[in-house]
Parts: C-alpha cells; structure tokens; sequence
C-alpha cells in the first residue's frame, strides 16, 4: 500500500513537484545541497547543485514523463550543459571534473539508453565525464527507502493520510486536519534529534503526497 502510494504520486508529479524531496534524499544520504533551480535559462543544465558524501561535486538535470526520441531532440542541448559546462559556483572550483546526473520520474526508452552510451563514449573521449541516470523505478526504491518507513500506520493516523490522500483539491484545505497529519509524522516519540531531522526531513515529502491535488487545480496561493 505504501510502495503503491509513493509510486502514484511520483508518476503524477513534474519535476518540479519532486525537485525538493529529490534534494530531500540527498541530504539523507549525506549531499550538501548548494543550489536549487528556479528553472530559468541561465541554470546551464543544472536543476540542483550538491556535494556528494566523498566530497565531490554534483549537478542534476530532472525531468519528468517518458523520455523518448521526441523529447529527447528537445533537451539534448541541455544534457550537454549538464556534461560539458563546469559547475559555476562560488564554493565550486571549475577545474574539477562535477558528476552530472540526469532524472526522471519515468523511464527511459531502449533506443535512447543507446543513445546516451553512444554519448557517453564521446563524453570520454573528449575528457568530459560520463553522464549518470537516475529512472524512475531507481527513483521510486530511493524514496521509499528513506521515506517509506515515516508514513502512518496506525488505522487512525493512516485513515487521516488517506482522507487528505485522496482529496480532489477542488475546495479549501482542512487546516485541521492537515496540521493533524503533521502533528502524527513529527511527535510519536521522544526522539533522538538525528531521527528527528530525518521525520522534518520527510514530511516534505510526505506533505507533496497530500497536497498535490490541490497543486494539480492550482488551487492555491
């Protein structure tokens, strides 16, 4: 029921919609995230910016739906940012080589794996790094092994997910009940702070599952 809720929402979100959990699972996993994009035409490729764990630096493009021939025509330009263009970034040296890394909440058709290996080779050859892919079965798996375990499973608090789960979005939003939910993610427990930062953490998350009808009529302020 989890993984079938999870999945729903990141199947139905853009990329925008996940951008923030996405970064969410990065620090869980030790990123320092450096810069979030505001999707305009001066990010250079690069939707997030981070430190991996290692100390190396990072650059994300994130997409979302299918990525056939058809879109991959469109952003093909801005995979080659996302490779070729160093991180322009104050705490960023540009003579290291950034690992870049392109997402999406969909899969990637067969003929444009192909393509992307066959870029990857010519990546290599003129000293550029390889281009890493993230999936949205990958990506599914990573959000639920970080957030999965944070959802209600008492009858009472699950009910009340559910309840603000399957809204339309088409009136205003129960305050009460929405601060309720939070309430029931964030005080079960006398928690260690660690354990804590880790459930602020993943109410991001958690909050996009059950106010994305409300985003989807764009109904909001």
């Amino acid at each position: 029921m989890i993984e079938r809720i999870i999945e729903n929402w990141l199947t139905n979100t853009n990329e925008k919609g996940y951008q923030i959990p996405f970064c969410q699972y990065l620090i869980s996993k030790g990123y320092t995230i450096l810069h979030v994009s505001l999707h305009s035409q001066m990010e250079q490729g690069k939707d997030i910016i981070a430190i991996d764990n290692k100390g190396e630096p990072c650059a994300f493009q994130l997409k979302s739906g299918t990525i056939n021939s058809r879109v991959w025509n469109q952003i093909k330009g801005e995979i080659d940012d996302l490779v070729e263009i160093p991180i322009n970034y104050p705490l960023v040296d540009k003579k290291i080589m950034h690992r870049p890394i392109f997402v999406t909440n969909g899969r990637i058709t067969p003929k444009i794996i192909r393509d992307i290996d066959d870029r990857n080779l010519r990546y290599s050859q003129l000293g550029y790094p390889k281009l890493e892919i993230i999936t949205g079965t990958e990506l599914l798996k990573r959000f639920i092994e970080v957030h999965g375990s944070f959802l209600p499973t008492e009858p009472s608090d699950f009910k009340l997910f559910l309840e603000l789960y399957l809204s339309d979005g088409g009136e205003l939003l129960n305050k009460r009940s929405f601060t309720d939910f939070l309430e029931t993610l964030l005080f079960t427990e006398k928690e260690k702070k660690s354990e804590l930062k880790r459930k602020i953490a993943s109410s991001v998350l958690l909050s996009q599952y059950v106010l994305q009808s409300y985003e989807s009529k764009e109904n909001h302020i």
